[in-house]
């Protein structure tokens, strides 16, 4: 059987010697070349799948050819312009920022139900937008937006790099968040003590650490360790694990460095720090876990989350008399009025020790504290 070629390579089965015979393989062999390179792949299945799966793996090298020779066309699959975005992105963004814009473009590649860019207009995204915030697995509008921009973003990316020729859905706008801003609370003294109790061992040492570290929960599930240094008693935050994408040394409380201890020498220093039964590193699973721990410690839900445990840590920092602009490092904040409009709330306990401390006069007294109705100082 003659080798069927595809539009930028061949379709052929491979023949090999056995016995003394020449046999045809029963499954298709590939081949192509991608920048200068020679590709093969072995497929099991028809001839016509076959070519149409070369087809695929081939378009990137259309589109470039078709961007020199400036015949851009709508008529493009959205998943050929997605190779090629993310080729490009994975040269000028962080690894972490590559992943997130793949998942989102992905969701979006999934769920349109078109192929060609000129199939896609803007009322398909609305509508896709719509669903997507309904049923079972609704999605935010935060998170809704985060995909349409991903997918905005690729396409006029393609625009500039002339592999389309227009952006079908540059007009579509954000979607409206009518959702009140989440609240979120710190939790109390007793309320950290009564989650460590409630709480297995192996969870416990990771409550402890948010507590003490303020670490979000991505950067704490994806730290090695290689980022600790039992030495110095610190964290090393590399680019790639700040959110922010700066480098930070974090300092480690006696506390939180013994649970870096008995993780040591639980695991010999190998990989992730944090792991569960299987090995593997935390991931959305963690929360679960989280939210089981705080109903079996009978504290009230409402504004407590994984997060919450990071808004403990800096609230308590202010709350302990920690300047600002310190608290603000120790968080990661890249300016100090971010940190207050975070952690605004303020307790009445606060408000009332806040008063009582103050100096005021010759005596440094408070004039108003500690009088009795009559006017006399109570010692």
């Amino acid at each position: 059987m003659s080798p069927r070629k595809g539009r930028e390579g061949r379709v052929y089965r491979r023949i090999y010697m056995a016995g003394g015979k020449a046999v045809r393989s029963k499954s298709w062999t590939l081949l192509w070349y991608e920048r200068g390179r020679k590709q093969t792949l072995t497929f099991e299945g028809t001839r016509a799948e076959a070519v149409e799966l070369l087809d695929r793996k081939t378009a990137s090298k259309r589109l470039r050819r078709r961007a020199r020779a400036g015949g851009a066309t709508n008529h493009v699959r959205l998943a050929d312009v997605a190779v090629e975005y993310r080729e490009d992105i994975s040269l000028r963004l962080r690894p972490r920022t590559c992943e997130e814009y793949g998942r989102a473009i992905d969701r979006m590649l999934e769920d349109l139900p078109v192929d060609w860019i000129d199939d896609l207009s803007a009322d398909l995204v609305k509508s896709w937008a719509a669903r997507a915030m309904q049923g079972v697995k609704a999605i935010g509008a935060r998170t809704v937006n985060i995909h349409i921009g991903a997918l905005k973003t690729m396409l006029s990316w393609a625009v500039a790099s002339r592999l389309i020729e227009s952006n079908p859905v540059k007009e579509v706008k954000p979607v409206r968040r009518v959702t009140a801003k989440k609240y979120r609370r710190a939790l109390t003294d007793a309320e950290v003590d009564r989650l460590l109790e409630a709480s297995p061992k192996g969870y416990r040492g990771m409550w402890l650490v948010f507590l003490h570290t303020g670490l979000r929960k991505g950067e704490l599930t994806r730290l090695r360790w290689e980022h600790v240094d039992l030495e110095r008693a610190e964290i090393h935050l590399t680019e790639d694990l700040d959110k922010g994408g700066k480098e930070h040394w974090l300092p480690l409380t006696a506390e939180a460095r013994g649970v870096f201890e008995g993780l040591w020498e639980g695991q010999a220093g190998d990989g992730f720090c944090f792991v569960n039964r299987a090995g593997r590193p935390w991931r959305n699973n963690l929360l679960s876990r989280f939210r089981a721990c705080v109903r079996a410690a009978g504290i009230d839900e409402h504004g407590v989350d994984i997060h919450a445990l990071r808004y403990t840590f800096a609230t308590s920092l202010l709350r302990n008399g920690v300047d600002p602009a310190t608290a603000a490092r120790l968080t990661r904040h890249a300016d100090v009025r971010i940190l207050l409009e975070i952690y605004r709330h303020v307790s009445p306990t606060d408000k009332r020790g806040a008063v009582e401390r103050l100096s005021i006069g010759r005596n440094g007294r408070n004039p108003g504290a500690g009088r009795d109705r009559a006017g006399k100082v109570v010692s």
